[in-house]
C-alpha cells in the first residue's frame, strides 16, 4: 500500500525534472568554437550537351560575420563531383553577412570547360545552385544558367579618351559612303579628282623615275616596230 502512493509523486518529479532540463538546455549559451549552422547546396550539374558533368569545384571566400553573428574565417575548400553530376556541399550562410556584398567564388573544374561564378547562400537547406547562383554587384541571387556574358552598358563618350557606345559609332559613320565620297564598286567619278597636295611624293613615290620608265618603255616599243618592219614581220592584226 505505501509504494502504491509514493509511484504518483515519483512520476511527477520525474516529469518535472525532464521539463527543468529541457527548459535549461534551450537556455544554454552557446560556447566558442562550436560548429556554425551550414546550408546544403544539393544539386546536379549538367555540361552543355546535356550529358551529366564530371570534375571539381573550388570555392573560396573572405573572411565574414554571419547576419546572426558569427564570424567565419576566410578560407576555401574544394569538392568532387559524384555520380551522374551530383554536387553535394556544406557552407556557412552569407545572405545579410558584413561586410556587404560578400561572396562565396566558385571555380568548375569540369572535364570539357572551367568556369568561375558568385553563390549568396541563405539559411533555408538543402538548395540549390540556381538558387545561390549571383551576379557581384547585384545583391540578389539569380536564375540565370547561360554562360554568356552580358556586354557592359557604357555612356555617350565626353572625353577624347572616352570608350564609345554602338549608338555613337552607328551616329559617327551613318553618312560614311554618301556625299562626296566615292564607293569603290558600282560608282562613277563626275569630274577630275583634285588631291590636297603631292600624295605621291607624301607616299614615297618616285614621279620623275615613273616618267622615265614610260618614256623609256616607248622607245623600246618604237625599236621593236623598227626591227619587225626591216624584217619584214608583218604587223599583228588588230581583232
Amino acid at each position: 500500500m505505501l509504494d502504491a502512493r509514493r509511484r504518483p509523486r515519483g512520476r511527477f518529479f520525474y516529469c518535472l525534472l525532464s521539463i527543468l532540463l529541457v527548459w535549461a538546455v534551450a537556455h544554454t549559451p552557446v560556447l566558442a568554437g562550436t560548429a556554425a549552422v551550414t546550408t546544403q547546396v544539393n544539386d546536379v550539374v549538367f555540361r552543355a550537351d546535356g550529358a551529366p558533368a564530371s570534375g571539381a569545384i573550388l570555392i573560396s571566400w573572405p573572411a565574414f560575420t554571419t547576419s546572426s553573428g558569427a564570424p567565419v574565417a576566410a578560407g576555401s575548400k574544394s569538392a568532387l563531383l559524384g555520380t551522374g553530376g551530383t554536387l553535394v556541399v556544406d557552407l556557412v550562410p552569407n545572405g545579410s553577412a558584413n561586410p556587404a556584398g560578400t561572396y562565396y567564388t566558385v571555380v568548375f573544374q569540369l572535364d570539357d570547360v572551367v568556369r568561375t561564378e558568385y553563390w549568396v547562400v541563405g539559411t533555408t537547406s538543402p538548395t540549390t545552385i540556381g538558387a545561390v547562383r549571383t551576379t557581384p554587384g547585384s545583391a540578389t541571387a539569380s536564375q540565370m544558367v547561360s554562360r554568356h556574358s552580358v556586354s557592359p552598358t557604357v555612356p555617350s563618350p565626353m572625353a577624347s579618351t572616352d570608350a564609345v557606345n554602338k549608338a555613337y559609332v552607328d551616329s559617327a559613320v551613318a553618312s560614311v559612303g554618301a556625299g562626296s565620297f566615292v564607293s569603290k564598286s558600282g560608282d562613277a567619278m563626275a569630274g577630275p579628282l583634285t588631291l590636297p597636295g603631292d600624295v605621291a611624293s607624301a607616299n614615297g613615290v618616285n614621279v620623275v623615275l615613273d616618267a622615265q620608265f614610260v618614256a623609256d618603255l616607248k622607245a623600246l616599243i618604237q625599236a621593236i616596230e623598227q626591227y619587225a618592219k626591216s624584217a619584214g614581220i608583218p604587223k599583228p592584226a588588230m581583232k
